[in-house]
């Protein structure tokens, strides 16, 4: 791409990182094109230097939210994956696999939905390969999913994610599930690894399951909280 031939004082990129189409932009255009800053008065000077400060704070203030917002859903996600792998295992030990089947199916989404009300978030898992419809993605979940089976399929190393939504209301918080036990083939896995009676009361509880086929390894799904800033900021 070509350099421009003005000075980097008045580069039209820098300016579009401190400024929108407003106002004020007009007046930053403006000293792009004549690059001396005498043409503004004191007042219009003032009033940029005020604006390109308060973006500055700005972004401090994001990520100060950012960073809180984010141990506050990894503290979330990891209370819930715990509850229930816990009691899920219990139930396997002591039950059998169809009785951890039903467990999922009547306990893990109101103990899921209890947790919500305490921490006033939207607490899910999110699959591509559903099994419940209720962990069907919203589009900015299945892009997240997308990733993480990209970063699956070429060896990459799957992290947590944390994101501010596009009205800057809410902190959005993913945390990849792969299939790391063994157990968890007993309800997820291929054929030979499902028993009959197990897969008979999944084609009985979930009539459009997805979820199965899977190996170790494969990527199951993902945490998905949602936690308004202003929850985050009282506990800041």
């Amino acid at each position: 791409m070509p350099k421009s031939n003005l000075p980097n004082l008045c580069s039209l990129e820098d300016m579009k990182a401190h400024i929108q189409l407003s106002f004020l932009y007009v007046i930053l255009m403006a000293l792009i094109t004549s690059c001396d800053t005498k043409n503004l008065d004191a007042n219009q000077r003032a009033e940029v230097k005020k604006e390109m400060d308060n973006r500055e704070l700005r972004k401090l203030a994001d990520v100060d939210i950012l960073n809180a917002g984010q141990a506050q859903a990894a503290m979330i996600a990891d209370t819930a994956q715990k509850l229930l792998g816990q009691t899920l295992m219990k139930t396997i030990q002591q039950a059998g696999v169809p009785a951890a089947v039903s467990y999922c199916n009547v306990v893990a989404y109101p103990l899921v939905d209890s947790l919500s009300k305490v921490y006033n978030a939207a607490i899910k898992r999110a699959s591509l390969n559903s099994r419940n419809p209720k962990d069907q993605p919203e589009p900015w979940e299945a892009e997240m999913l997308e990733a993480y089976q990209f970063g699956v399929d070429n060896d990459q190393p799957l992290s947590e994610n944390a994101q501010l939504d596009d009205d800057r209301k809410y902190v959005l918080y993913t945390k990849p599930i792969a299939i790391t036990n063994g157990m968890c083939l007993n309800c997820h896995g291929s054929e030979n690894q499902v028993l009959p009676e197990t897969r008979a009361l999944l084609e009985q509880l979930y009539p459009a399951d997805n979820a199965l086929g899977h190996k170790m390894g494969d990527l199951r799904g993902m945490w998905s909280i949602k936690i308004p800033i202003e929850e985050i900021v009282k506990k800041m």
